[in-house]
């Protein structure tokens, strides 16, 4: 294995990037009727093409809060078999009716 990288939004296609997790999150808002305060939901995303990238968290954290949404900054696993990397990131929501910043 080679030397560690972090992966900033220079080494991505930001746009498709932030799309992917946007959709998937909110196609689990819909799918769970997530729209009333104190409603919350965790969101597990697996995937093999979207490494950690921090600055794009920031972004779709933003992009939510403007829903009002509270969301923590995902955790993840990442699993190495075969040569192939598979991340699992969880996602916390949680319905506001308004954030306290």
């Amino acid at each position: 294995m080679g030397e560690y990288q972090k992966i900033t939004k220079e080494y991505i296609d930001l746009p498709k990037y932030c799309y992917f997790f946007i959709k998937e999150i909110q196609d689990s808002i819909d799918e769970y009727n997530v729209k009333h305060a104190g409603d919350e939901i965790e969101v597990t995303i697996e995937t093999s093409e979207h490494p950690y990238c921090s600055d794009a968290f920031e972004l779709i954290i933003k992009a939510f809060t403007r829903k009002k949404f509270y969301v923590s900054t995902p955790t993840y696993k990442m699993v190495n078999e075969n040569g192939v990397r598979t991340y699992t990131y969880k996602w916390k929501l949680k319905k506001v009716d308004d954030l306290p910043f």
